[in-house]
């Protein structure tokens, strides 16, 4: 899980996308969304300084209602097919 408060782009905004992943250890794919996200949900370094990780964290990614879940495959089913002569 990415650590935001970590992020410095947070703190030194002049830092580029780049920089900041590579500080976090993410992808430069996740500070973009992670700034989008805090931007749309208009979160300030000052407002969450003292906020816990998870505080954060729930503030930020969308509720978990929202995602969608997937089924598990029927392994036993698969496995019967894959032996199954061509």
């Amino acid at each position: 899980m990415t650590n935001y408060q970590r992020d410095p782009a947070v703190t030194k905004p002049w830092i580029n996308n780049t920089r900041i992943a590579e500080a976090c250890g993410c992808a430069r794919s996740t500070v973009i969304s992670t700034l989008q996200y805090a931007t749309a949900k208009g979160l300030k370094w000052d407002s969450v300084r003292d906020w816990t990780e998870k505080e954060v964290a729930e503030k930020l990614l969308p509720s978990v209602a929202a995602r969608q879940t997937y089924k598990m495959p029927d392994y036993g089913y698969v496995h019967r097919e894959m032996q199954k002569a061509a």
